[in-house]
């Protein structure tokens, strides 16, 4: 390949693959690899991999039980499931875990995540459930109108 052009499409499929192995590599001597794993979940959702998206948010999970620092890590991987339309529940799961957490931060707002949870909540036909986690965004965040951000 030397002193040739790369077709486009290949060049971007090689760096797509190195960015891929550079995750993984990171993941793999990590200190909080939970972090890693949902770096590389959005990688997958970005690649609309959807098995490899799902296996890294569950990779992401299993680490972050093991570290009380990671959560900010459950917050981004619930985004992914979200984003993506995928695993509803499992989604849901990691934002209760994310709020019941100790490691909340201003990165991953908690009254953001009550109102994901909420819409997960919905959409789950949990009215009640959903209710309350909307009560929870709301007492935390005053003057926040859910209604302002659909992108919440």
């Amino acid at each position: 390949m030397h002193g040739q052009a790369v077709p486009w499409p290949v060049s971007i499929e090689l760096i797509r693959n190195r960015v891929r192995i550079e995750l993984r590599q990171a993941i793999a001597v990590s200190a909080h690899p939970a972090s890693q794993w949902a770096v590389l979940a959005i990688f997958y959702r970005n690649r609309r991999r959807w098995a490899e998206m799902e296996t890294a948010v569950h990779n992401c999970a299993n680490e972050a039980a093991r570290d009380k620092h990671a959560g900010v890590a459950l917050y981004d991987s619930a985004g992914v499931l979200i984003e993506a339309g995928r695993e509803p529940a499992f989604a849901a799961k990691l934002l209760e875990d994310y709020l019941t957490g100790s490691s909340k931060t201003e990165e991953a707002p908690a009254f953001i995540a009550h109102i994901r949870l909420g819409r997960l909540k919905q959409q789950l036909g949990d009215a009640a459930g959903a209710k309350r986690e909307f009560a929870a965004a709301s007492a935390m965040a005053h003057e926040y109108n859910p209604a302002q951000d659909s992108g919440a």
